[in-house]
């Protein structure tokens, strides 16, 4: 079975990791998951800003918190120099 990154931000935009609607709530969720040599991870903001992303590779022996907290820095750096707008 298999899905691509756009439909699981499409997934991502009207629910929560475990099916529940997703509201306008600003809570923060991170679903980590994978098999052999694949990393995956969907990452709710609760500013809105959902990020999906697949990768070879994987994070078994890695303490994958620290590449999550590297994504928001980054995500966050994107918003004040305006170069990523908030949804509406």
């Amino acid at each position: 079975m298999g899905v691509s990154i756009p439909a699981l931000c499409t997934f991502m935009r009207c629910y929560f990791p475990m099916g529940q609607p997703r509201d306008n709530g600003s809570s923060n969720y991170a679903f980590w998951g994978g098999w052999a040599n694949c990393t995956c991870e969907m990452l709710w903001r609760g500013d809105g800003i959902n990020i999906a992303y697949s990768f070879n590779g994987g994070l078994e022996d890695k303490d994958s918190s620290a590449l999550e907290v590297e994504l928001h820095q980054a995500l966050n750096q994107l918003i004040e120099d305006k170069r990523l707008r908030l949804p509406r």
